[in-house]
């Protein structure tokens, strides 16, 4: 009986043990099974893709134009937004902590790059806002809320190239 429960309970360890590898094929299957519920007019597609020195690649697709004045906002709060998600997960909180680097990059409808940023363990903030239960139809708290708010606040104001 003792060596039955031994063995039960080193299984269990083994099994719940996910090497980095494993955890980085588990982000990117989660982030492109979640990509196709994004019901956004901006962003089109996003894709995650593990490289061979793993790292992870992300990839949003949005229907901007390059030269819009709303594509300076989207360039340069999306990649907060995204640590935030990426913080938000356990298993990307997990990789970051491991010093998996993030390379963002998002394109415009011509597929321009707008914004391309490296996310790692030094530029992620830690944060309290839940995605998942705000995705979920969860209203979020008042601080959640002003976290979300301040992502955007910090890269206003914006200026019109063309008017200034």
């Amino acid at each position: 009986m003792k060596n039955f429960v031994f063995i039960l309970m080193a299984s269990l360890i083994l099994f719940s043990c996910k090497s980095k590898e494993d955890k980085i094929n588990d982000f990117v299957a989660m982030y492109n099974r979640s990509s196709g519920m994004i019901n956004n007019p901006m962003i089109s597609s996003t894709k995650a893709d593990k490289t061979a020195d793993g790292v992870i690649d992300i990839t949003i697709n949005t229907t901007m134009q390059k030269d819009a004045l709303e594509t300076q906002l989207v360039g340069s709060s999306i990649p907060d937004l995204i640590g935030k998600v990426i913080e938000s997960d356990n298993t990307g909180k997990e990789l970051v902590n491991e010093g998996v680097k993030f390379n963002l990059r998002i394109r415009d409808v011509n597929q321009n790059i707008i914004s391309a940023k490296t996310l790692d363990k030094s530029n992620i903030v830690k944060s309290d806002v839940d995605l998942k239960s705000i995705g979920k139809g969860n209203k979020p708290t008042t601080s959640q809320l002003n976290e979300l708010l301040e992502t955007f606040n910090k890269n206003l104001p914006i200026t019109d190239q063309a008017t200034g």
